[in-house]
């Protein structure tokens, strides 16, 4: 049940930004104010837990990535919108779930079946285009990311199974699109000043369906950066209603809160720093169906948290 994951997190947050203030310099319009051959390197912590066992079987994953992203403005077109280019510098990923355990830092390479799918990530050039609200345009690059998993038979299964979870949740096309998309409708197109809040409400469609309700609020402004404050509500979507979860039928119960800091730069729009914090809580229950073994409603509790830090400096 990620929310916000990896890379995604990072370009979700990206999009966050001011252009220069008006003449009094106490008003602003959230959006990008780039220019091609920008160059910036961005560095994400992202540290989650995700914890529940059901009908005994242990489906708790914990995924701590540590990456460094180069990033370049490639062109800015007269609609504003923007296309980055996009690689990584280094990874450093420790991935637990039922099925394995994956410990990866690039720095420390050993030339394996592992270190390879890795390296195969940092070697390639990744791009995304959006408008200058933070609409996707298109994204592409790391769509076959996760037959090359498939496809390694130096691999074993189980192995396989745990590094297309990894891929699957920090690096995919498509898991990029779903956030960055989903997350772009909190900028806010009117002029702010401080004390001001705006919303955005987003749902997210991992594990579970789940509906996001983020306040923002400008705290301070300062000569070069402005101070905004996160605050989240977060409920399942699917509360009440039966689910599939897993081949069993569910109904789900969860919700939660989130709060952070970010730091923008006021001339291009991106986080010079942010810190967000979530915690969300609450239960699954598998429905009685006797065909397959459940005689019985069973209910297990849920809990999911995560850390996420993450800067971009000009390079």
């Amino acid at each position: 049940m990620k929310f916000k994951k990896g890379i995604i997190i990072i370009f979700t947050f990206l999009i966050i930004g001011m252009l220069s203030a008006c003449d009094n310099k106490k008003s602003s319009m959230l959006q990008l104010n780039l220019k091609k051959g920008d160059k910036y390197r961005l560095h994400c912590i992202n540290d989650s837990k995700f914890s529940i066992k059901v009908i005994q079987k242990d489906s708790s994953v914990e995924d701590k990535e540590d990456m460094y992203i180069d990033m370049d403005v490639d062109s800015v077109d007269k609609d504003q919108n923007v296309t980055f280019s996009y690689k990584y510098n280094s990874i450093n990923s420790h991935f637990t779930t039922s099925k394995g355990t994956i410990d990866y830092n690039s720095k420390n390479g050993d030339n394996g079946p592992v270190d390879k799918i890795y390296k195969n990530i940092m070697a390639k050039k990744y791009t995304v285009k959006l408008n200058k609200n933070g609409k996707v345009l298109s994204i592409h690059g790391a769509g076959s990311l996760v037959d090359a998993v498939d496809n390694d038979v130096s691999l074993d299964q189980n192995m396989k199974n745990v590094l297309r979870d990894n891929l699957e949740d920090n690096f995919k096309d498509e898991s990029m699109k779903v956030y960055i998309e989903d997350a772009m409708n909190y900028t806010n197109a009117s002029s702010v000043k401080k004390g001001d809040s705006w919303q955005r409400k987003l749902k997210t469609n991992k594990e579970f369906s789940m509906d996001i309700t983020s306040k923002y609020t400008l705290k301070k402004e300062h000569e070069k950066s402005l101070d905004i404050e996160e605050n989240d509500n977060i409920v399942a979507n699917d509360k009440g209603k039966q689910i599939d979860f897993g081949g069993t039928k569910a109904k789900v119960d969860l919700n939660g809160k989130a709060n952070g800091n970010i730091n923008v730069d006021k001339k291009t729009g991106l986080i010079n720093r942010g810190e967000v914090k979530y915690d969300v809580n609450g239960a699954v229950t598998c429905l009685k169906n006797e065909d397959i073994g459940i005689i019985n409603d069973i209910t297990s509790p849920v809990s999911f948290t995560q850390d996420i830090i993450y800067e971009i400096v000009p390079r």
